[in-house]
Parts: structure tokens; C-alpha cells; sequence
């Protein structure tokens, strides 16, 4: 899943700070969050503890907003009355984040760095000496 600024469905949005809350989780390496930067490359994956018939909660916290996106693994098999032996049923409750801040477009860094260049060089010409 992408990370979007709330209410604009199409602006793209990273974070500092993501975690879950998940329940019953029964088996060891399987329920887990993957995170995903703004390059979508892996920030890493991040497994639940085992808490049988219990809560266990997975988060991670980075200096600046480098989330883009994270990915859930739950348990082995959907919601429903079988859970026990070597399936895992697991829900989540809750999901816990930091303020998503938005991430500029490419064609927004673009401009960005053309309008940055024009600035350079409207002040470099301008600390010319003039020749008499």
C-alpha cells in the first residue's frame, strides 16, 4: 500500500512512523510489515511476536519521513473458524502513524531545480564587474 496525503487521493505521502497492532498471532516469521521508501526500495521487514490469543505490535520509527508505503502479511489463511495447528488466523486492530507529510512529484523537483538554476544565474550575472 502507497501512503497518500489525507483527502487528496493522488498526492503521494511518506512518513517518519508506521505500526500495527495484530491479534492472535500464532506463528513466528510469518505476520509481518515491509516497508517501502520513497525510491520504493525495502526499508526492511519487520515481524510480529507471537502472542497466542493475544496482542502483539509492530512499528518503526525513522529521523525523518523516508515510509512511503508498507506492505501486511497476516497469518496463513482469511478471517474465519480455523485457526489452530499450522494455520494462523491473524487480525489487525489498530494502525499507528506519524504526520504524513507530501512528497513532490517529479516534474515538481524539475521545476524546482530549473527555477533554483535561474535564480544562480540571474545572481551570478549580477556580481559581474562591468568593464570601463
Amino acid at each position: 500500500m502507497a501512503f497518500n496525503l489525507p483527502g487528496f487521493a493522488n498526492q503521494t505521502a511518506a512518513t517518519n512512523a508506521f505500526g500495527a497492532v495484530f491479534l492472535d498471532v500464532d506463528l513466528e516469521d510469518r505476520t509481518a510489515i515491509e516497508f517501502f521508501g520513497l525510491d520504493g526500495a525495502s526499508l526492511g521487514r519487520f515481524f510480529a511476536p507471537t502472542a497466542d490469543n493475544g496482542l502483539s505490535f509492530v512499528g518503526v520509527r525513522f529521523d525523518s519521513a523516508v515510509i512511503a508505503g508498507a506492505k501486511i502479511v497476516t497469518g496463513k489463511r482469511a478471517l474465519g473458524p480455523d485457526d489452530g495447528g499450522d494455520i494462523d488466523v491473524v487480525a489487525i486492530d489498530d494502525f499507528i502513524f506519524g504526520e504524513p507529510i507530501a512528497v513532490p512529484e517529479p516534474a515538481t523537483w524539475g521545476l524546482m531545480i530549473l527555477g533554483f538554476g535561474g535564480v544562480g544565474a540571474m545572481l551570478r550575472s549580477r556580481r559581474r564587474p562591468a568593464f570601463a
